[in-house]
């Protein structure tokens, strides 16, 4: 009886963890230099993540987390602190709203809430660092920059929602028992 108490009150706690080491592992996929490149396109492993936790979690929690991993990943990005975390705060509060309200949480949802959030979030990073200033040459490093690293970053949806998914059951597992 003691134990499956203490497993309650430390379950939420593990599944944190989890996910913060799955964000770790991520960033560090993300940051390697030459790992998983591509010409000059690497993956935004991480972009993925906080929407798939958002996806089962509720709005605040989604919104800490979508936060603190939108400015793990401008540490490396060089863009201004905080840019990818105010926007990955509001697609996990947006996808945790309408999950809420809308959707069922099954591998096509996650899909396709994986793919809105790498395309907006890069298509923002394109839009406000690029496309303003008005550079020359901004169709070709949309079609060559942007559309790969969305196309790279894509497949990174599927194991990391199979170990949220997974973290999630077992946390209801030891919640209801």
């Amino acid at each position: 009886m003691k134990n499956s108490n203490r497993l309650k009150k430390t379950a939420p706690l593990l599944k944190w963890g989890v996910f913060a080491l799955l964000a770790l592992a991520l960033y560090l996929i993300q940051v390697t230099p030459g790992f998983l490149q591509f010409g000059m396109v690497k993956p935004a492993a991480l972009c993925c993540l906080p929407c798939l936790v958002a996806l089962y979690e509720d709005v605040f929690e989604s919104a800490v987390f979508g936060c603190v991993c939108g400015m793990l990943w401008d540490t490396s990005a060089g863009v201004p602190f905080g840019f990818f975390g105010l926007f990955l705060l509001a697609l996990c509060v947006l996808t945790s709203l309408f999950v809420r309200r809308y959707l069922r949480i099954n591998l096509l949802t996650a899909v396709l809430v994986s793919a809105v959030c790498v395309g907006f979030t890069l298509f923002m990073n394109y839009l406000f660092l690029y496309a303003l200033w008005g550079y020359t040459g901004m169709l070709q490093l949309f079609v060559k920059s942007l559309l790969p690293t969305v196309l790279i970053s894509w497949p990174f949806c599927f194991p990391v929602f199979f170990a949220v998914r997974g973290m999630q059951r077992w946390c209801d597992k030891v919640r209801e028992s």
